[in-house]
């Protein structure tokens, strides 16, 4: 199961962003059920300010995004109606910078609590700044990685273009996918010269621009932002840390070992600091345990042909009715139905 999408799913971020590709796509009109599809999240996820949400659940949003608003261009469209605003901390903590310099040394510092589906990497070739635009992990499918690459571009562009007070110049943009039905959008949002085709992704733009100053620079604000970012991504360590060693155990013993005192023993707590620290973390073993379950009943629907009683035994489960009745829980769908869902379909 070591493929790209499966290490993505072993991730979590903050939701922010995705939270704000499901609103959106709500106020166009398309219900919140089918926006989600098959994903797993609680039901106060969507307006949760501290929910988190793995990549590979995020993606699955942005795919079903795309297919139901028929929009090619969704991540141009969403990031330039995104704002910082909506971003929490990472985002406040970016307006509070006083100059541009500042706003990206912040952004570059604490990009894991953004949320974003792509990673950044800041070079300087004399008087160009290039950031290059990197997946975390591979990515399956062409269209969710122009998704994520265009909805970093837009965001970044037009945040960084509110900061300044007005229009920027870029040098060039490379992208490495082929240029799309809708490249005009991209001449008219972004002004500057684009390269399609290209061996990587990357925006270019005069290093001058970094002095311009940010009206909104607060010293007091931004050291109280950045200091949440810091707890923010500390956070995020010791969560996947954690979570990743629950899973290690669950999975290894093929979900044998499900009590959580039997897990607190081999990692070597308690079970009572096994719960407090995950209830710190906003999690629960319970929790943990299931969206691993679910996880894995997923792959093996999508992926293999075992049958139903086979893949409840594998994630642990001695009644495949008991299996059933959690799977509807987790996705809203029966096993049947997803697995006839999946057929022909690449996630």
């Amino acid at each position: 199961m070591e493929s790209g999408q499966n290490h993505a799913s072993k991730k979590v971020v903050p939701a922010a962003a995705a939270q704000w590709l499901v609103k959106t796509l709500e106020r166009r009109g398309i219900p919140l059920k089918k926006i989600l599809g098959s994903v797993c999240l609680d039901k106060d996820w969507l307006h949760n300010p501290d929910a988190i949400i793995t990549p590979a659940n995020f993606l699955k949003i942005v795919k079903n995004g795309l297919t139901l608003s028929a929009d090619e261009d969704l991540g141009l469209r969403i990031g330039r109606e995104q704002n910082l605003t909506g971003l929490g901390f990472w985002g406040y903590a970016i307006m509070c910078s006083h100059t541009l310099k500042e706003a990206a040394d912040v952004a570059v510092q604490y990009w894991k609590v953004s949320g974003s589906l792509v990673d950044i990497v800041r070079k300087s070739e004399g008087d160009i700044q290039i950031w290059e635009i990197l997946p975390p992990y591979p990515y399956k499918e062409p269209s969710l990685w122009r998704y994520a690459v265009e909805e970093m571009l837009s965001t970044w562009y037009s945040s960084t273009c509110f900061l300044a007070g007005g229009k920027l110049p870029l040098t060039e943009i490379h992208l490495s996918y082929p240029e799309p039905g809708y490249s005009r959008l991209y001449r008219e949002m972004f002004q500057c010269p684009i390269y399609y085709d290209h061996t990587i992704d990357s925006v270019s733009f005069p290093t001058e621009l970094l002095d311009i100053s940010i009206s909104m620079g607060h010293d007091q604000m931004a050291e109280v932002c950045t200091q949440r970012c810091e707890e923010l991504a500390d956070k995020w360590g010791r969560r996947d840390e954690l979570v990743e060693s629950i899973r290690t155990i669950v999975t290894s013993s093929s979900f044998r070992e499900r009590r959580l005192e039997e897990v607190a023993r081999q990692i070597g707590v308690s079970g009572r600091t096994l719960r407090r620290k995950l209830k710190e973390q906003g999690t629960t073993f319970q929790k943990v345990l299931d969206e691993t379950r679910a996880e894995y009943a997923k792959h093996y629907i999508e992926n293999t042909a075992l049958t139903i009683e086979q893949i409840a035994d594998r994630i642990g489960f001695s009644e495949a009715t008991n299996f059933r009745a959690a799977f509807r829980k987790w996705t809203g769908m029966t096993t049947g139905g997803y697995r006839e869902k999946a057929k022909g379909k690449e996630y």
